[in-house]
């Protein structure tokens, strides 16, 4: 289990999110101190004390949220008649079970992504880039900045008016930019 990638500046984060929820809830419990106890918990070690208290508490429940919000983003896996095991895109577990098909592209639409399948489409709030992350072990290539397509779902590239265009299996036609040229030369594609 991989909780922290990102080293400190990761750990830092959670410190100042205890500490800032816990001065206020720090200066909370002792106004219902005082008056629940009277004038004593005014007194500086009091107040030290319950400043530390609950600051530290704050600062230990700050570091688990990451514990009570973690997913597993292993890809889930099913096993053939044969025994074989092959690995599902974690992109598709986020779809409806109806359109959970082979993998054919990925679209930006606004702050949504088109997910086509062999089983149909389905929108998803998510960035692109995002959608491209969960798409592994899938190999697949980014030919545009709105489109990603998986290498086995290509079905025809052409070039029209000196712009290039891919037909996926699915039949949609899908742009190709002149950046991504070179990756779909890399990829044999061109």
């Amino acid at each position: 289990m991989k909780l922290d990638t990102r080293g400190w500046r990761h750990r830092s984060r959670f410190l100042l999110i205890g500490v800032a929820m816990g001065v206020p809830i720090a200066i909370l419990v002792v106004a219902i101190d005082a008056l629940t106890f009277g004038s004593e918990i005014l007194e500086r070690h009091n107040l030290l004390h319950t400043f530390g208290n609950v600051l530290l508490i704050c600062i230990v429940l700050a570091g688990l949220l990451p514990l009570l919000v973690w997913r597993d983003t292993r890809p889930a896996c099913t096993t053939q008649e044969d025994g074989a095991r092959t690995f599902v895109p974690e992109l598709l577990q986020r779809l409806p079970p109806d359109k959970r098909g082979e993998l054919v592209s990925i679209s930006a639409c606004d702050h949504y992504v088109r997910v086509v399948t062999t089983r149909g489409h389905s929108m998803l709030l998510m960035r692109l880039r995002d959608a491209i992350g969960e798409t592994n072990p899938l190999p697949g290539i980014q030919t545009h900045r709105s489109h990603w397509v998986a290498l086995e779902a290509i079905q025809s590239l052409k070039c029209h008016r000196g712009r290039y265009q891919i037909t996926t299996t699915a039949n949609d036609t899908l742009a190709v930019s002149r950046t991504s040229l070179p990756r779909l030369r890399k990829a044999g594609l061109l």
